[in-house]
């Protein structure tokens, strides 16, 4: 069953992965709230591939399901998915319910 909480658990194991790659004072913390993208993240452009790549690959290992995430068109819904943990974990769960 796809539900938000096990979505989160993988976003966390993805934050963790990115933070593995990043200086301490630029770490993202595991919390809804953790901005991603914006003047408010500690995400620099390249942080954030890392992160999108992070969570496609651990998406797809917990779920079997490919989630693209690396689309400009993302970048422009209305939803804004990147605009925190808690809004990807939401787009990210709505996409997986719509193929089951």
């Amino acid at each position: 069953m796809i539900n938000k909480h096990r979505v989160l658990e993988v976003l966390f194991d993805a934050v963790d992965s990115v933070n593995e790659l990043l200086d301490e004072d630029k770490q993202i913390a595991k919390s809804f709230d953790t901005v991603l993208i914006g003047d408010d993240s500690q995400l620099d452009s390249l942080g954030l591939i890392n992160f999108i790549l992070a969570v496609e690959e651990k998406v797809a290992d917990e779920f079997n399901e490919i989630v693209v995430l690396a689309d400009e068109t993302l970048f422009d819904l209305p939803e804004r998915p990147f605009r925190s943990i808690d809004a990807l974990a939401d787009y990210i769960t709505n996409e997986l319910r719509r193929r089951v």
